[in-house]
């Protein structure tokens, strides 16, 4: 391994999270997927329900399906489309934002540092609205136990929810999509 080198420098972990409305308040969760998705170099793509685990792959457990598509004319929209939906955007429609436009041509030509860094820029701004807003756990800022106690002290939610707001809070319209950084550093300094 060589120590120069941060993992972060080539791999970001997203997640997804959605806004959802119960009379007129507002609330934040993480958006739990069970499908699968696997898309390679934009020329195939494996769309299933299958686990990594005996119930799916041994064949007499479970029941599961799979799709197989081969071709950059239907991998690449497919992945483009949903890149584009989960930040906020219409992949039929073009971007009239110039930093909507930017996120669109990142999401179109992935391949590169410039572009990445587009990307994972836009889930960090999700996901700091989603702090802000909500203040959303897990999150990367609670590192420890102790953290995650006195952040509840402070009128923080539990695990996995979030606090409520009013549907109107003027900085939900903010939130472009569901895609989130994926928190990698909550409890981080404990031994699980």
């Amino acid at each position: 391994r060589n120590h120069k080198i941060h993992p972060d420098s080539y791999i970001s972990f997203l997640g997804l999270r959605r806004v959802e409305a119960r009379g007129n308040q507002a609330f934040s969760s993480h958006v739990l997927v069970h499908s699968k998705v696997v898309v390679v170099d934009d020329t195939i793509a494996c769309i299933g329900s299958a686990n990594c685990d005996d119930a799916s792959l041994v064949g007499i457990g479970d029941s599961e399906i799979a799709a197989v598509l081969e071709g950059e004319g239907c991998v690449k929209p497919l992945r483009q489309a949903l890149m584009l939906q989960h930040f906020g955007q219409d992949f039929r429609a073009d971007a009239v934002d110039p930093q909507d436009r930017k996120l669109r041509n990142a999401i179109t030509n992935p391949a590169g540092r410039v572009s990445k860094d587009i990307i994972v820029n836009a889930a960090k701004q999700n996901t700091a609205l989603y702090q802000q807003i909500f203040r959303a756990i897990p999150n990367d800022s609670i590192t420890s136990w102790p953290a995650l106690s006195t952040w509840r002290d402070d009128g923080g939610p539990q695990a996995g929810a979030s606090n409520a707001v009013p549907i109107g809070e003027p900085t939900i319209a903010e939130i472009k999509g569901q895609a989130v950084t994926y928190p990698v550093h909550f409890l981080a300094n404990e031994s699980l």
